[in-house]
């Protein structure tokens, strides 16, 4: 992180509007990992205003508003946060960027969470578990799980809740009691989906 800021700093000094696009969004990516949401929204707030500039492709861009979209969720600033999730979401439908969409739903899940939307949350969720388990992102599909059933339960379906908390406690072999744990605690406050 520390040679991360360095390297931002450095590549404000010399001008070149690519190199403080990379350096601005890998100085992102490294903040959102370690929960540092504001530092990180700046760094790829200014890594979008970059991006034009640079001629980076709609790719990259894509998984800079999505990661944008999330640290601002995190802030609460949920509307913000969804807007640049959805448009993110739907330039990479529009790509044919499949592998990359698990994230950006499993984003969505959480922003619709956030805004008490449980039906659209779990709709997000359902297909986020979907590409999770077709690419073999066995990270997204704990925090999919966990996340529906945070929905499920919100919605007082306890049935649904309860299958979503069935499926999620196999991951964790050595955890008991992690099902009555998920219950009473609500760890979509604390964990960083994208840690």
């Amino acid at each position: 992180m520390a040679y991360a800021r360095r390297a931002r700093e450095l590549s404000e000094s010399c001008g070149d509007p690519r190199t403080r696009f990379h350096s601005a969004n890998q100085h992102g990516v490294l903040a959102l990992r370690q929960s540092r949401f504001p530092e990180a929204a700046e760094s790829f707030a200014l890594a979008l205003e970059l991006a034009p500039q640079v001629g980076v492709d709609e790719l990259a861009v894509a998984i800079a508003r999505d990661n944008l979209g999330y640290c601002l969720m995190c802030t609460g600033q949920s509307q913000e946060g969804l807007a640049l999730c959805q448009d993110a979401a739907a330039t990479l439908e529009k790509l044919g960027s499949r592998q990359y969409l698990a994230e950006v739903y499993q984003d969505l899940c959480y922003g619709f969470l956030q805004q008490g939307e449980w039906a659209t949350a779990q709709a997000f969720g359902e297909k986020a578990l979907a590409l999770a388990r077709e690419y073999g992102y066995e990270d997204i599909e704990r925090n999919v799980l966990m996340l529906l059933a945070d929905a499920a339960l919100e919605a007082e379906d306890e049935a649904t809740g309860e299958r979503y908390l069935q499926q999620l406690a196999k991951h964790y072999p050595d955890f008991r009691g992690m099902q009555q744990f998920l219950r009473a605690f609500n760890v979509r406050e604390v964990i960083n989906l994208k840690a």
